[in-house]
């Protein structure tokens, strides 16, 4: 965790937000796995990684948030937005051709 904060830290510091927005994806993935993991910080790690991915128009990265917000791990007790971040990343990932993550997203809806 100390060197994906370290990684989001630096990538601000430098200005570079590309990597920011990649960092922290990163960074909700390692909250999100493990004997550590903790759903409210990775939650809170990847909206802010789809906010500034969505400003900086990376389409691909946008639609990975959405998938991570809406898998059943990260999505405990809200179908209804798991179902709706789930299908918006499935379109996205479908308009995109991204067959690998468009076939994750499309096991993610039907394992709600």
């Amino acid at each position: 965790m100390v060197t994906g904060e370290r990684a989001v830290g630096l990538a601000r510091q430098l200005g570079q937000r590309g990597n920011e927005a990649r960092a922290l994806y990163l960074l909700g993935n390692i909250y999100s796995y493990g004997r550590s993991s903790d759903a409210v910080r990775a939650r809170e790690t990847y909206r802010q990684a789809l906010m500034l991915a969505r400003e900086l128009r990376m389409r691909p990265l946008e639609a990975q948030c959405h998938l991570a917000l809406g898998e059943p791990g990260s999505n405990a007790g809200k179908n209804q937005d798991a179902r709706v971040r789930l299908t918006t990343a499935a379109a996205m990932f479908r308009d995109m051709g991204m067959q690998f993550w468009l076939d994750k997203a499309e096991a993610a809806l039907k394992a709600l």
